[in-house]
């Protein structure tokens, strides 16, 4: 793909999304720079490496850098096996603390890449939390940076915004008198409920 044809994808794709003051300066951007590229698959990061070869940021696993949470993740690994006795004592203080950033940095990626109306609606609850209440934007820094790796407190937090998100579609529907989509937008909500919860779950028994 030309750099042309990318940058009329770009322009197509989020132009009808972006808030209208920042579309002047987007289409400059994409007229003006080079645009780059970043890979955005997905590797839960499970494996350590073993005994005297131990593996760092990326190599034991990697999500979306969105939240460039990877690179922060990937210089504590590095200080975490500077003072740690042994490898496994390494792999054991890894896999506990950055499975919190690691589902944030993946939930995040879902609501703001999804277009659907529960998406939307939980987008908006993440904007109303971060605008009303600077105590969330550090809540939220804290977990993403690594600093908070507390499964319950991530889990209130997404619960926070996801009841912020119903309670948007419930008035919105009111308001427009359209019951029946937002009855159906309303069911869409145990899909987002039901992935966070069974992580929790599961990394708390397991």
């Amino acid at each position: 793909m030309d750099a042309q044809k990318k940058a009329s994808y770009l322009w197509d794709a989020y132009s009808q999304v972006l808030p209208k003051s920042l579309l002047p300066a987007f289409r400059q951007a994409l007229q003006n720079s080079k645009i780059a590229w970043a890979a955005n698959q997905f590797s839960s990061r499970t494996h350590y490496g073993r005994h005297g070869l131990a593996l760092v940021g990326d190599a034991t696993g990697h999500f979306h850098p969105m939240t460039a949470t990877g690179m922060t993740t990937g210089f504590l690994d590095g200080e975490c096996l500077v003072r740690s006795q042994s490898f496994e004592a390494y792999r054991r203080d890894r896999k506990l603390r950055t499975y919190v950033p690691e589902m944030l940095a993946t939930s995040l990626h879902e609501v703001f890449s999804r277009d659907d109306d529960s998406a939307v609606a939980i987008r908006k609850g993440i904007y109303q939390m971060w605008r009303q209440n600077p105590a969330y934007c550090v809540s939220t820094m804290r977990l993403l940076s690594g600093a908070e790796t507390n499964l319950l407190f991530f889990g209130k937090s997404f619960i926070n915004g996801v009841a912020l998100a119903i309670a948007y579609v419930i008035k919105d529907s009111a308001s427009k008198r359209q019951w029946q989509h937002g009855t159906k937008v309303l069911q869409s909500f145990g899909q987002w409920l039901r992935s966070p919860a069974a992580s929790l779950v599961h990394r708390t028994f397991h």
